[in-house]
This record gives structure tokens, sequence and C-alpha cells, in this order.
């Protein structure tokens, strides 16, 4: 079932939705936690889901008094597209653990989906005033407040915040492509290089990094190089159609 998190909602419905008959409720719970918001292929999986989701609900009701199953009655009412009760959940949670990180990060993506951005961008402002902003902790939040300048066009506030978020948490292959992305798109390619090389070093496996990396390869004309990425990639993910989708774009974009 967590391995199935990855994939576009139709393969995860042919790989896992049987199981929302499974006899063991927490496999149920959890593959209805990953189907929430996603078409049902036939109204016996329709009424399997909404059967789990209801047994879901339950469960992170239960710990709801604690700031992660707050956070688990959030996410629930987020996969389900009720941002109204999400923002209730996330708000609950931030009420008795003003210091929880990820409720704010979660609040201010609602807000953003609800075009809310400048509610949101002052979510993240209250969460870096609430933790230290120079942990490990914070890092997503950085990384958030980024996101949110860049969408408001205060791009020179943003880069900072890149930079901090991949530095505070060097593990994160999604910081690391963010900050290298700003570097690679304001011509600071050889440290947007040097950021993903580095990532990769310590997340050898994350596909990510090694696409991002391969693309600045093929701009730059870098034909050996592009090609031993995408044999890397392909050699992590043989099965994956956008990745093959991938590699034909890059090879077009390599000298013939």
């Amino acid at each position: 079932v967590e391995g199935a998190a990855g994939l576009p909602p139709d393969a995860r419905w042919r790989v896992v939705g049987r199981l929302l008959a499974d006899p063991t409720r927490v496999v149920r719970i959890d593959v209805a936690r990953q189907l929430a918001g996603t078409p049902p292929p036939t109204p016996e999986d329709a009424t399997r889901l909404a059967a789990a989701l209801h047994e879901a609900r339950g469960a992170a009701a239960y710990g709801a008094d604690t700031p992660e199953g707050g956070m688990s009655v959030g996410n629930l009412a987020l996969a389900e597209g009720d941002l109204a009760a999400a923002e209730r959940a996330f708000l609950a949670v931030l009420r008795p653990a003003p210091g929880f990180v990820p409720a704010y990060v979660n609040l201010a993506d609602v807000q953003r989906r609800q075009g809310r951005e400048a509610e949101a961008l002052r979510t993240l402002e209250a969460g870096l005033a609430a933790v230290t902003p120079t942990v490990s902790a914070s890092a997503p939040l950085h990384y958030a407040r980024a996101l949110g300048l860049v969408r408001a066009k205060r791009h020179a506030e943003a880069a900072p915040h890149f930079e901090r978020a991949a530095t505070l948490a060097p593990d994160d292959a999604t910081f690391a492509v963010g900050w290298a992305t700003w570097l690679d798109d304001t011509r600071e390619v050889a440290r947007a290089v040097a950021v993903l090389e580095a990532v990769l070093v310590r997340r050898p496996f994350a596909l990510e990094p090694l696409l991002t990396l391969a693309w600045i390869r093929a701009r730059l004309g870098d034909t050996e190089g592009t090609l031993a990425l995408l044999r890397r990639m392909e050699a992590l993910r043989p099965w994956d159609p956008t990745l093959r989708a991938e590699r034909e774009g890059l090879e077009r974009r390599l000298p013939r």
C-alpha cells in the first residue's frame, strides 16, 4: 500500500483498490487515505471506498487530541477535497501546539488552494516566528515561504528561504531541487549543479534531482553526462511511462 503512493490515481486503484475489502482494518484505512479524492472505477468501488473512509475518519478522530492525530484529521479532509474541514483541523492543532511546524505548512497550503495567498504567507511567517528559524525542523516553512514569495512575484525575497531550506535539511531532495532550480533560473548554473550533485551523494536513488540535473546537462550539451543520468533513472524505474517521455524530450535536446 505504501509503495503505491507515488502512482497515478488509476494505477493506484489497479494496485490497491481490491484491498479496500481486506479483512485487516488498518490496511483498509491506509488504502482509503491513498484513494481519497480519486474517482472510483465502479459503483462497487465507490461503496467500498466510502465505507473505508468512514473507518479512516473514525480512526483519525480518535487521536485528534494530539498534534499528530489532528494532522491526520486535516490531511484526510484535504485528500477528500474538504478544504474548510482541513483548515479547522489544522487551526485546532496549532491552538495547543503553536510550535508544530507541519500544521503551519498544511494550513498555508489550504489557504493557497483557496486563493488566499497573502494569508498563506502570513501563516508561514507566524510559523517561522513560533519556532527557531535556524533549526532543521523549520526547513519546510522556509521552503513553503519561498514558493509563496515566488507566486507573489517577490523573487529576491524567495532566494534566502530556498537556500535555508536546502541547507537545514540537506537530505531532502525536494528542497535541493527547489534551490537548484532557482539558481539555474538566475544563471548560477555551476552552483545549481553542485547542489544537485551534493544531494545525490546523500540520496543516490532520488529521481527528482537526477531528472533536474539531466535537463541542465542536456541544455549544456553534455551528451555523455546526460545519458549516464538517464541510465541511472531507467534502472530505478524501468516501468515508468512518464520517465520514458522525459527521456525522449532530453534526447531531443542533445547535440546530434
